[in-house]
């Protein structure tokens, strides 16, 4: 009876087994054509199959160790014959544990290493598309216009350096902006790019006294009086940092992944702007922020590129 409990189970799933149509051709990960369907199915299914037989032969021989033991044991007449079956089941135990382990991971790792190896191919290839979308977008189609007014004309980067810092900040309020350009006035030729994050960081190391002014023989006291001069004769490392920054022009035909690409190069500087030919001595035709770059790339990934 207990070897006809163990033989119906096994010998059934040998028999499903046996009518997989299942070839090496399917199952290899590194098949020059890429699996069908059908075959992905199969593949499935013999998995399944062998993890079940595994399963079911490991119990088998474990039920069969169990009912060997139990005889040997009823017929010994002192411990000898336990202690026979206790280092029996230390030996075997052991054995039959790595080996079920080691075939479930050989057949199931190999589908999770399918699995993230197709992940990061749709991922690459939505990368691609994406950049693909962005070669297609001229930046006079979407940049940042003088005439939109969300920047500041000055006569020159001395009147830019008097500017109070407060007022640099309402100006932001009032063009709902983080960043303001200041240009020239008139030739509109580019002078400074100012962040909010730089004014209010400033401001908060000048009340906490984190700042000095060895350019200065009178600095100010007041933060209210701060003015552009100051961080520009102050020892803050963050306007030092700012002032290295190597500003990104790019030409008028520029395409957006360019400006992707140089914002890639560049990261403290977040924004590009648009020239004739791509020199920082020409009129200003625009600029396009890092918000934009992300905006239009993320558009292209939700559309399925």
């Amino acid at each position: 009876m207990f070897y006809l409990i163990l033989y119906n189970p096994l010998a059934q799933i040998i028999a499903n087994l046996s009518n997989i149509p299942l070839t090496l051709k399917h199952m290899s990960l590194f098949s020059p054509k890429k699996p069908s369907v059908a075959g992905a199915e199969k593949h499935g299914v013999f998995t399944n199959y062998i993890a079940s037989f595994i399963i079911a032969l490991s119990a088998a021989i474990l039920i069969m160790l169990v009912a060997i033991a139990s005889q040997y044991i009823s017929k010994g007449k002192d411990n000898e014959a336990f202690n026979n079956v206790k280092e029996l089941f230390n030996i075997l135990l052991p054995v039959i544990g790595t080996w079920m382990g080691t075939l479930l991971a050989f057949y199931f790792s190999k589908d999770n290493f399918a699995a993230a190896s197709q992940q990061a191919q749709d991922m690459a290839s939505r990368i691609s598309g994406t950049d693909q979308k962005l070669q297609a977008l001229k930046v006079n189609e979407i940049m940042i216009k003088p005439n939109d007014g969300m920047l500041l004309t000055l006569d020159d980067e001395d009147a830019f350096k008097k500017m109070k810092l407060n007022d640099l900040l309402a100006k932001m309020d009032e063009t709902r902006s983080e960043r303001l350009p200041i240009l020239k006035k008139g030739s509109l030729t580019f002078i400074f790019l100012i962040y909010r994050t730089t004014l209010e960081r400033f401001i908060l190391e000048f009340i906490n006294g984190k700042i000095s002014f060895p350019g200065k023989q009178k600095p100010p006291v007041n933060k209210d009086d701060l003015i552009v001069d100051d961080m520009y004769q102050s020892d803050s490392k963050l306007f030092k940092d700012i002032q290295n920054i190597k500003y990104c022009f790019l030409p008028i035909n520029a395409t957006l992944d360019k400006v992707k690409a140089a914002m890639q190069d560049n990261t403290i500087c977040q924004d590009v702007f648009i020239t004739q030919t791509g020199s920082r001595d020409e009129k200003v035709e625009g600029w396009i922020t890092n918000t934009q770059v992300i905006e239009k790339a993320e558009l292209f990934k939700k559309a399925g590129t």
